[in-house]
C-alpha cells in the first residue's frame, strides 16, 4: 500500500495520531470528530443538525439522527466530548458541547493522555450569553488541549452551517 499526502497550505486540519488512532472509537465517531474539529471555534451545531448535514449532502446514505446521537456518546464516554449546562441571565439552561481533539478528564478538564506540553495554550470557544468572555466563561474546564465548541438549544442557529454570533 502507499499513501499519497498533498502539502496545503491552509485549509487543513491537525488532527493527533493518537486521536486518530484511537481504539476505543469506531471509525464514525473518528470520521465526525475530524469533521467538527475542522470547523471554527464558534461553529453551532448538534448531533441532529449533524445528522441533516449529512442527509442533506449524501442523501439516504448520509447518517440518520440516531447514529449521530450514539457517535456523541461515544465521543462523551471517550473523553472527547463534554457536555456543560450553563444557566443564562434569565435563569435559563442551556447545553454547550465541548470537543477536544485529545480525550480529557471529565472531573478535572486536564487531558486524560498527556499532560499539557510546554508552550500549549488553551483556545477559548468564546463567551457564553452572560456577556463574559475567555477560557473560563463557559463554565468549560481549562485544559491544555484544543477545543471546538458547539451548542444546541437556544441559540437561534436554523441550519448545521451558521456560526453562533
Amino acid at each position: 500500500m502507499r499513501i499519497h499526502r498533498s502539502s496545503p497550505d491552509s485549509h487543513f486540519t491537525i488532527v493527533p495520531n493518537d486521536t486518530a488512532r484511537d481504539r476505543r472509537l469506531s471509525y464514525r465517531a473518528r470520521g465526525v470528530l475530524a469533521e467538527i474539529l475542522s470547523r471554527p471555534d464558534d461553529w453551532t451545531a448538534s448531533a441532529d443538525m449533524l445528522a441533516a448535514l449529512a442527509r442533506s449532502d449524501r442523501g439516504p446514505a448520509g447518517e440518520g439522527r440516531d447514529i449521530m446521537r450514539a457517535v456523541f456518546q461515544e465521543l462523551q464516554a471517550a473523553g472527547y466530548l463534554i457536555r456543560v449546562r450553563p444557566r443564562g441571565p434569565r435563569g435559563r439552561f442551556s447545553t454547550e458541547l465541548h470537543f477536544y481533539d485529545v480525550p480529557v478528564n471529565q472531573a478535572n478538564g486536564q487531558a486524560a493522555s498527556t499532560p499539557a506540553r510546554p508552550g500549549e495554550k488553551h483556545i477559548s470557544a468564546g463567551g457564553t450569553d452572560d456577556g463574559l468572555t475567555g477560557p473560563r466563561s463557559t463554565g468549560a474546564p481549562a485544559g491544555g488541549t484544543r477545543k471546538a465548541r458547539a451548542t444546541w438549544g437556544r441559540t437561534g442557529a436554523a441550519t448545521p452551517w451558521t456560526r453562533a454570533g
